[in-house]
């Protein structure tokens, strides 16, 4: 089982280096505060006003800028913290520019140098946020390296959009009126609506191929690189969602809702590189689904029932359709919330079963009577279901030794019994081993072999580990029986031709209710 990587920050250059551009974003935002609620804003053309998006970009500014420190004093090699720092940084200078030369040019801030310099230079901004943020933080997510050498090329491309940009900001109009363009080139006027489709075009290419390099490193990554990646596709998930409804909801068209969702994607992929609680994703997705999907079958119900049917009969009736519509919610709530976690849990965790199928699956077997070989055979195929095992085992106590007594799938040759070291469970060549007791006895153990390239979740050990708790009494039936068996076999061996008559009488097996 791959552990939490304890965070435990390195005193070396990257760490002082990393600080130094955290404490100088804060410092950035601590100066933008200072310069909106200070001044008198009232006599500044509507371009340098500030506004409520202004201030509450804070938060995701600080949440990149934090990670990203998190990230570097942890990884100090991994260029993902250097690229979240990196975003933070540029992403105040899509605030501060338009400030500045609000201070100096319409509030008689004449002490303030070359504003129309800074005003410029803040036009770059948006392109290098987007540059950081939507190519090349997926390109080099979640160890800082590219998935390969052939993927060098957008990072050529990228390259190529900082140049269309650079020419833009040349066109004497891309400055707004009262600012002038220190860079300005008269025969250039016009060149920015000219460049605009190609940059557009590199643009959304770019972009689109950063995002497949993701599907690409989750299907040929492990279980680890699968949860990482999950992390982010979720943040991504939730900010796409945000946009959606910014477009299409009149109530969320404000300037609010994406700076308050957006600092859930640097927080996402801090969590994933630093794999605190890492593998909390799978559970996070699949209630997500499943009340998410119940709230959109309750809104189109609403908006079938009272307002479209509403609208036919008047509004008067509508009281009643709330009412009806209140009832019909009502009774569909459990069957709907049944099917929503039936197909959440396909899509999360895919054929095999859940983690609670398993132990479901599991506590009806115990009811039910069967023989030890067969409940036995059906704890190791629910222990490989449950955890997507390439093979589980049952190991049972015989003597002073362990014998494998199940596996999923079955041995196809003789698996040499373990040798246990003052009655506790000695070292076993497996993925996870978690012994099985009753009463403080050890009993036999459990043990699970992954693919190779994948590790145990943490889900997926506190699993094995219930499943033992369930086993204790099993496995004490199983020793029970064995060792009646053996006495059988003893009295036999003692009793002769006689004793043949005394074994015929009794079951060869006995179930667990005889044992």
């Amino acid at each position: 089982m791959t552990a939490v990587r304890r965070f435990a920050p390195r005193l070396s250059g990257s760490f002082y280096a990393a600080a130094l551009l955290w404490l100088l974003v804060v410092a950035l935002l601590v100066v933008g505060a200072i310069a909106i609620y200070v001044p008198d804003w009232s006599q500044a053309r509507a371009d340098f006003q500030p506004n409520g998006s202004d201030v509450i970009s804070a938060f995701p500014i600080l949440a990149f800028a934090t990670v990203g420190a998190l990230v570097v004093w942890s990884q100090p090699r991994n260029l993902v913290g250097w690229l979240l720092i990196a975003t933070a940084f540029a992403a105040t200078f899509l605030i501060s520019p338009k400030l500045y030369a609000g201070l100096a040019i319409d509030l008689g801030w004449t002490w303030l140098p070359a504003p129309d310099w800074i005003y410029w230079i803040g036009q770059f901004s948006w392109v290098a946020v987007f540059q950081l943020f939507l190519v090349l933080l997926p390109l080099y997510y979640p160890d800082g390296r590219l998935p390969g050498r052939r993927w060098r090329v957008l990072l050529w491309a990228s390259a190529l959009m900082v140049l269309i940009a650079f020419i833009t900001a040349l066109d004497p109009a891309s400055a707004p009126t009262g600012v002038a363009n220190p860079l300005g080139i008269a025969s250039l006027a016009g060149v920015s609506n000219l460049l605009f489709l190609p940059f557009f075009v590199v643009f959304l290419g770019t972009s689109l191929a950063a995002v497949l390099s993701l599907v690409v490193r989750y299907r040929k990554g492990n279980s680890q690189d699968r949860q990482q990646l999950k992390w982010l596709m979720a943040a991504a998930a939730l900010l796409l969602l945000a946009f959606a409804l910014q477009f299409l909801v009149p109530a969320f068209q404000n300037d609010f809702l994406i700076p308050l969702v957006a600092p859930a994607l640097p927080i996402a992929v801090g969590i994933a590189i630093l794999r605190y609680r890492l593998y909390d994703i799978d559970f996070i997705i699949n209630k997500a689904l499943v009340y998410g999907g119940l709230a959109a079958v309750i809104t189109a119900v609403y908006v079938l029932i009272v307002i479209n049917i509403g609208a036919l009969i008047g509004g008067s009736q509508r009281l009643w359709l709330s009412l009806l519509s209140t009832a019909l919610i009502a009774l569909a709530f459990q069957p709907l919330r049944q099917r929503a976690q039936r197909l959440a849990n396909r899509l999360v965790y895919g054929r095999r079963a859940t983690p609670y199928e398993t132990l479901s699956q599991f506590s009806e077997h115990l009811s039910e009577t069967y023989s030890h070989e067969d409940i036995l055979d059906r704890m190791s195929r629910v222990l490989a279901q449950g955890t997507g095992a390439e093979r589980a085992e049952v190991w049972v106590r015989s003597g002073p030794r362990l014998v494998l007594a199940s596996a999923s799938p079955p041995s196809t040759e003789p698996v040499t019994p373990v040798a246990m070291q003052n009655g506790t469970l000695p070292p076993m060549p497996r993925d996870s081993v978690v012994p099985v007791s009753h009463q403080g006895e050890l009993l036999g153990a459990l043990a699970v072999d992954k693919k190779r390239g994948e590790n145990l979740n943490n889900v997926e050990q506190k699993l094995i580990s219930d499943l033992a708790g369930q086993a204790g009494l099993v496995l004490k039936n199983v020793g029970l029986n064995r060792e009646l068996l053996a006495r059988l076999d003893d009295l036999r061996a003692w009793a002769g031709g006689g004793g043949g008559r005394a074994r015929e009488q009794v079951p060869s097996d006995p179930g667990p209710a005889q044992a």
